[in-house]
Order: structure tokens, then C-alpha cells, then sequence
């Protein structure tokens, strides 16, 4: 099994590089990113204070879920597709070795202004990359501070 390499904030101020394994199949629509860079965002900095809560006083308002692998502003390269293939934003298929920007946040696709075809940011759940999907369970791979994303 091949493992990946990743950095995990698995408590405020506490950051452990903790190795994942690698997916070995991806989800239809799915994309496996090797990354090249990751940016440090002013929501890592709070994240890594302790500063937890995102978007407070709104219906939208979470916790961050550690552990989490941090990283939300990213650039890798296509290493692999899902069954189906994969879509840029422009609408144009993805090919392994795109050199992608991708975006942080994965819409829910159920809820009612999913459902009603709105933009991703009014998804009543949406989730953000780096900072709100736990990488405990798998795929792991929620975060831009890994080998892969």
C-alpha cells in the first residue's frame, strides 16, 4: 500500500506529519491532485490558535472536526481520474498532468439549493477543504499540506 505523507493539525497549536494511505479507487467525478504548492491562509493561522469557529451566528456556523490536514489555497497536477472522467470549471475535461487550481469548497449536492441547481456557496452544507473536512476517516486526503489532495 502506498502511503502519503501529510501535515495534520491534530489539535490547536499541535501539527504531526502523519502518513495516509494513498486511494486506491476513486469515487466517479473524483479527482487525485499531486500537489505542488499550498498556501498558508489567515483561517490556518486561526485554526492553528484555536480560533475554531467559522462562520459564527449563521445557520452555516461548525466546528473545526480534528484532525485535520490544512490547505485550502492549492496547486497541484491531475494524477488521477474517476470512473466518468472529471470537468474543469470552463467545462472542458480534466487529463491526468492538467495543472489544476482547485476549488476549496465541495457542495453537498442534496440539500434544497443544491437540488435547485444555485451556486456551490449557497449549499446549506457546504464543506471547505483544509479546514472542515476531518481527514480521520477516509479518504483522508481533505487538505492541501500532503503529497496529494
Amino acid at each position: 500500500m502506498v502511503r502519503v505523507q501529510a501535515a495534520t493539525l491534530v489539535a490547536p497549536h499541535h501539527i504531526e506529519i502523519r502518513d495516509y494511505p494513498l486511494p486506491a479507487d476513486l469515487e466517479p467525478g473524483a479527482v487525485l491532485l499531486r500537489m505542488i504548492a499550498s498556501g498558508i491562509c489567515g483561517t490556518d493561522k486561526h485554526t492553528y490558535r484555536g480560533e475554531t469557529v467559522q462562520y459564527a451566528g449563521t445557520a452555516m456556523e461548525r466546528t473545526t472536526p480534528f484532525p485535520i490536514i490544512p490547505g485550502h489555497e492549492n496547486l497541484g497536477t491531475v494524477e488521477a481520474i474517476g470512473p466518468g472522467g472529471a470537468i474543469a470549471h470552463d467545462g472542458s475535461a480534466l487529463a491526468v498532468g492538467d495543472r489544476v487550481v482547485p476549488a476549496p469548497n465541495r457542495a453537498c449536492g442534496v440539500c434544497r439549493n443544491c437540488q435547485r441547481g444555485f451556486p456551490y456557496y449557497l449549499c446549506r452544507k457546504l464543506e471547505n477543504y483544509g479546514n472542515s473536512l476531518s481527514c480521520a476517516d477516509a479518504p483522508h486526503l481533505f487538505g492541501g499540506w500532503s503529497e496529494f489532495l
